[in-house]
C-alpha cells in the first residue's frame, strides 16, 4: 500500500522546487529554450521592390532620445541610404544612389577636432567603403569618404574604435574568392577619411555577419554555412580563433548564420545575437563566457507579418525614443510582400521571454 502522506510531501517539495527555478535570476536555467516574441513596428518598405532592404543601426541622440533614428539601406543596384522614426516612418534618404550592403556605427571620432559619431557603408557599386558622420541637427548622414577605394566587392562590414590609443579601424569581407575578412586602418586627412590595409583574417568560405565589441576588442565573424567565430581586434590579433558555436551542433541546425549584433549590461557584460536565416530564429549567447542560452524568433503581429529570411540586425540597449525606452531590437524581413523592410522589437519583450536582463540608462559613447 502507497504511503499517501509521503507521496504528498515529495509533491509539494517537487511544487516548490520548480516554483524556485522558475525565479531563477540566472538565464542559464532556459538554456536551449524558443520563445516567440512580437514586433510593435515595421519601417516603410525600401524603396525598389525585391529583397533589398539588409543591415541597420540606430543613433542615439545624447540628450533627447525622441531626436534618434534608425539608419537603414537599399542594396539594390540604384539604392541608397534611408533614415527612420522609431514608428517605421521613413522620412528621408541621401543622394547617393549605390548598391549599399552593410552597415556599422561607431561614436565619439575626432574628426578636425570635433567629436563626431560615424557611419560606414560597404559600397558595391564602386568597391569602396564609404564614411558619413551624423548630423544631429538634420538627423541625416553628411559623406566623409577620402581615398577609400579598396579594389574588391565589400560585403560585411564592422567599425572599431580603440579609444585606449584613439586609434579607428574598419573590419571588411570580401564579396567573392578568396572570401578573406580585411582590416583596415582609418585616419583623417583634412576633414576626410582614409583608409589603409594592416591585416588579413583567413576565412575560406562567404562571411558577412561581422561585428566588433569595441569595449572587449573582440571581433565575432560569421562564416555563413560553418560557423561564428570570435578573434581579437587589433591588427596584431593574427590568425587566433575561438569557436563560439558551429553549423550542425544543437544551436545551429543548418546554414546561412548572418547577422551578428551585441546588447551591452555594461561595458563588460551583456547579450550577444546572431540571425540563423536556416530556420529564422536569432540566437542568444552570453557575452561574457560564450554560452548559448536560447533562441527567439518574431512572429505576425495584427497587419505586421512574421520576420523571415533575416540578414542585418541591431540592437541598442539604450532608449529609442520614447516608443522604445527599454531598447529596442530591429530585423531585416526578407519576405514583407515583395517590398522588405525592417521589423523592431522592444527588447523588454525578449527579454521578459527568456529571462535576460534590461539596462535602458546604458551610453553607448
Amino acid at each position: 500500500m502507497k504511503n499517501w502522506g509521503l507521496v504528498l510531501l515529495i509533491f509539494c517539495i517537487g511544487l516548490v522546487l520548480s516554483s524556485c527555478s522558475k525565479n531563477n535570476s540566472d538565464p542559464t536555467y532556459i538554456s536551449g529554450r524558443l520563445v516567440k516574441v512580437l514586433p510593435s513596428y515595421e519601417t516603410t518598405p525600401v524603396l525598389n521592390a525585391g529583397d533589398y532592404a539588409d543591415d541597420a543601426v540606430v543613433w542615439i541622440h545624447p540628450n533627447n532620445t525622441d531626436s534618434s533614428f534608425l539608419v537603414g539601406l537599399d542594396k539594390s543596384s540604384n539604392g541608397r541610404i534611408e533614415y527612420f522614426n522609431a514608428d517605421g516612418n521613413r522620412y528621408g534618404a541621401t543622394n547617393l544612389t549605390k548598391s549599399f550592403n552593410n552597415l556599422s556605427i561607431t561614436y565619439g571620432y575626432s574628426v578636425l577636432g570635433k567629436s563626431e559619431d560615424l557611419v560606414v557603408a560597404s559600397n558595391r557599386t564602386d568597391n569602396k567603403l564609404q564614411f558619413f558622420k551624423v548630423d544631429s541637427e538634420s538627423r541625416s548622414l553628411i559623406d566623409l569618404s577620402g581615398d577609400c577605394l579598396i579594389g574588391y566587392e565589400p560585403y560585411g562590414i564592422a567599425l572599431y574604435q580603440n579609444k585606449n590609443n584613439d586609434s579607428l579601424y574598419c573590419f571588411v569581407s570580401q564579396r567573392n574568392t578568396p572570401f578573406n575578412v580585411l582590416q583596415y586602418v582609418v585616419r583623417e586627412n583634412e576633414g576626410l577619411l582614409d583608409v589603409t590595409l594592416v591585416r588579413t583574417i583567413e576565412t575560406a568560405s562567404l562571411t558577412e555577419g561581422i561585428f566588433v565589441d569595441e569595449k572587449l576588442g573582440y571581433v565575432y565573424v560569421a562564416e555563413e554555412d560553418v560557423g561564428l567565430y570570435k578573434y581579437n581586434a587589433n591588427p596584431s590579433g593574427g590568425q587566433n580563433r575561438l569557436t563560439i558555436d558551429y553549423v550542425g551542433s544543437p544551436n545551429i541546425a543548418g546554414s546561412d548564420i548572418e547577422g551578428i549584433t551585441l546588447y551591452c549590461l555594461s561595458d563588460f557584460t551583456g547579450y550577444l545575437i546572431v540571425s540563423i536565416q536556416y530556420n529564422n530564429t536569432f540566437n542568444v549567447y552570453s557575452r561574457e563566457g560564450d554560452e548559448f542560452i536560447g533562441s527567439f524568433t518574431i512572429g505576425s503581429n495584427g497587419s505586421i507579418d512574421k520576420t523571415e529570411q533575416t540578414d542585418g540586425i541591431f540592437v541598442s540597449s539604450s532608449a529609442f525614443s520614447s516608443i522604445f525606452s527599454n531598447g529596442v531590437f530591429i530585423a531585416h524581413d526578407g519576405s514583407a510582400n515583395g517590398y522588405t523592410n525592417y521589423k523592431l522589437v522592444s527588447w523588454k519583450s525578449i527579454a521578459d521571454s527568456l529571462g535576460l536582463q534590461m539596462n535602458p540608462s546604458f551610453d553607448p559613447r
